[in-house]
């Protein structure tokens, strides 16, 4: 979770082989009385969005690939991450993963095409995964200025906080060209981190030598791992329980406190439900006026950090 191919190592990631109508046609009005484009918002499964958060601002997804074996699933449509884990259980094997093709984004662009919409696609860290470069071929098809396209140096929810501030530029009227600029000046201001309770998925992944496997779990090693500039690094190795693992990232992340965009906070988690109550609600006791979501990891996320997993996603202000 550089680009998730089977050879890929932990830390020099790249995450790719390991992921209305309404008012169709009308151009709105924004605040200042000028044109807005009409735009659709688009991402890839990986920004793991709640669904009712997909369904309110009308949100596209399109799907990254798991693998088992010969057979292909689509994340977030006939694959989560519940079924990797009971699968991975079963078989001891883990799957791979595959970024969207330029077909799926033709796809999905050409929809909203007809709609007489434009696009604004964001999506995954192109140091993970190459489904920004299938989004960047599927629009050179496409007349200029119909689609934006951002990478956001990020992966899971720290995509998704960036896909609802579009929203919420959109909604103050920003035009297509606007909303693309303004997102990408703030990828960097997204704080991404997140605690791998086991690391037998690091090791089926090939991520992870044996002997380093054998020692981190001997001394219940929990990975605290962060995404700086699009790429995964490890933030600390926490010995001790996850929970103690969980402790050191909220401490992690109340340290920012004071820089914390309260508008939306993320605790995303893999399977890991009362931990992420657990963590939200810390969080809550010191940043009262913060909205927290808690939100699940999809089958392409889950694939790459395993079950137990928990982490926390927040923006920080200018």
């Amino acid at each position: 979770m550089q680009k998730m191919t089977q050879e890929a190592r932990l830390f020099s990631v790249r995450m790719e082989e390991d992921a209305d109508t309404s008012n169709r046609g009308i151009r709105r009005k924004g605040a200042l009385g000028t044109a807005m484009d009409n735009f659709v918002i688009v991402t890839d499964s990986t920004s793991d969005l709640a669904p009712d958060m997909v369904r309110a601002h009308d949100i596209r997804i399109v799907p990254l690939k798991v693998v088992f074996g010969g057979e292909v699933m689509e994340d977030g449509v006939n694959c989560d991450g519940q079924r990797v884990f009971d699968r991975v259980k079963e078989t001891g094997i883990l799957p791979t993963t595959s970024a969207a093709s330029p077909g799926d984004f033709a796809n999905v662009f050409a929809e909203i095409a007809k709609e007489g919409k434009k696009a604004l696609y964001i999506g995954i860290s192109t140091d993970f995964s190459s489904t920004v470069q299938s989004a960047n071929i599927a629009a050179g098809d496409l007349p200029d200025g119909s689609v934006e396209i951002v990478d956001s140096r990020n992966l899971s929810t720290g995509i998704g906080i960036l896909v609802l501030k579009a929203v919420k530029l959109r909604e103050e009227g920003k035009s297509l060209a606007e909303t693309a600029a303004a997102i990408r000046a703030m990828t960097g201001n997204v704080r991404t981190a997140f605690v791998i309770e086991t690391l037998d998925y690091l090791y089926k992944g090939g991520r992870l030598n044996a002997l380093s496997h054998m020692i981190g779990s001997m001394l219940k090693i929990r990975p605290l791992v962060q995404v700086v500039d699009g790429k995964m690094i490890v933030g600390e190795k926490i010995r001790g329980s996850i929970n103690k693992g969980f402790d050191v990232m909220i401490k992690r992340a109340l340290a920012d406190k004071d820089r914390i965009d309260p508008s939306l906070v993320f605790v995303t988690h893999a399977s890991a439900p009362e931990a992420a109550e657990r963590i939200k609600s810390a969080l809550e006791r010191e940043m009262p006026e913060a909205d927290i979501a808690v939100t699940v990891a999809g089958s392409v996320i889950s694939t790459h950090c395993g079950p137990g997993t928990a982490g926390i996603i927040y923006m920080v202000k200018e």
